[in-house]
């Protein structure tokens, strides 16, 4: 989730397959749709952060929690590892018992947004001066680039996620999607999503993809690979569509539907260099003014807050019974057992 411009050289990693053609910004052959635009129905709750409830008790991360790393940043998971993507360009691979350090893989280049797994594999970025970014393939087994997929990926997307047979990046500046098929490493031919794609996450029936300069989100159908949707949400920042669709914006945290595309606010901001996920019925934000909270989604109340003592912003995850946190700035990763 990192806003930093700090750069650094790093040595290249060994790349032993063939690069895959760039996908190019023309939308001539891209798959296009007339979005069906919603004016949402705006409903807002309260919460424990707003008028005379109690406050909520905050707990404070002890230092046994508390993993001291260099600008780490995007966080992802799979069955066995924990991974975390530094500003060094080096994606960590962690043991999720214990945060203990296993792997790290270099993966050269700047600084840039990307981390994720999925398909037996960790998905990251790779940039190299004015070149557009592409993707890159790691073997949590060896922690070696075993592919790189030359596609001119966004520079906004951090959250690399699988679904429908696909791995999704946006591509160009943002409003062309492509999906990576994880057997062959092909690209798929784009999809026009009619508006400048920020983050994406996937749901149970549909790729989601947030626009912070377009003010909207849009719903991918991955079967017609069509937009089929267009929500009104301003300046949405984070999302999570694994249960309903969640969106953190610079000043709320909003509920979207899948069916209806009704929209529920909340009044408690996600912010830039925040975000949101879903797990179990709660929803979890992490910003760079409260650390994290954890929202009761049936009712919208805040009953659990976390500080960590830091003021910079990071990424959120729940895996292996703990949630994981990054603060970049403050070089800290934390890992506090539920």
């Amino acid at each position: 989730m990192s806003t930093s411009v700090l750069v650094v050289f790093a040595a290249c990693s060994s790349d032993d397959s063939a690069s895959i053609s760039t996908v190019g910004t023309s939308t001539e052959s891209a798959s296009t749709t007339t979005a069906h635009a919603v004016a949402p129905t705006l409903t807002t709750l309260s919460t424990s952060t707003s008028g005379a409830a109690a406050p909520v008790q905050t707990k404070t991360i002890e230092p046994s929690a508390k993993i001291e790393l260099v600008n780490p940043d995007w966080l992802a998971a799979d069955e066995q590892y924990v991974y975390t993507r530094l500003d060094s360009s080096e994606v960590v691979r962690l043991n999720p018992a214990t945060g203990e350090v296993l792997g790290i893989t270099d993966v050269g280049g700047l600084p840039c947004r990307g981390l994720g797994a999925a398909y037996g594999a960790v998905w990251s970025c790779v940039a190299q001066g004015d070149e557009p970014e592409s993707i890159v393939r790691i073997d949590p087994a060896t922690d070696q680039v075993i592919a790189t997929i030359e596609l001119g990926k966004s520079t906004f997307q951090g959250s690399l996620v699988g679904g429908f047979d696909r791995v999704w990046v946006l591509v160009a500046d943002g409003s062309l999607l492509v999906g990576i098929d994880p057997i062959t490493n092909a690209i798929d031919e784009p999809i026009d999503l009619g508006v400048i794609g920020y983050e994406l996450a996937v749901g149970s029936d549909a790729v989601w993809v947030i626009s912070n300069r377009d003010h909207a989100v849009v719903r991918v159908d991955p079967t017609s690979r069509t937009v089929t949707d267009r929500i009104d949400v301003t300046e949405p920042v984070a999302i999570d569509a694994s249960a309903a669709v969640w969106v953190g914006t610079a000043d709320s945290t909003v509920r979207i539907d899948p069916t209806s595309l009704g929209v529920t606010e909340l009044p408690i901001p996600v912010g830039y260099g925040g975000t949101v996920e879903v797990h179990e019925g709660d929803v979890w934000i992490r910003s760079a003014a409260r650390f994290v909270e954890r929202i009761d989604a049936a009712t919208g109340e805040v009953v659990e807050q976390f500080d960590a003592g830091v003021a910079s912003g990071g990424d959120l995850m729940i895996a292996f019974d703990a949630v994981w946190a990054t603060a970049f700035d403050d070089y800290l990763l934390v890992r506090q057992p539920l």
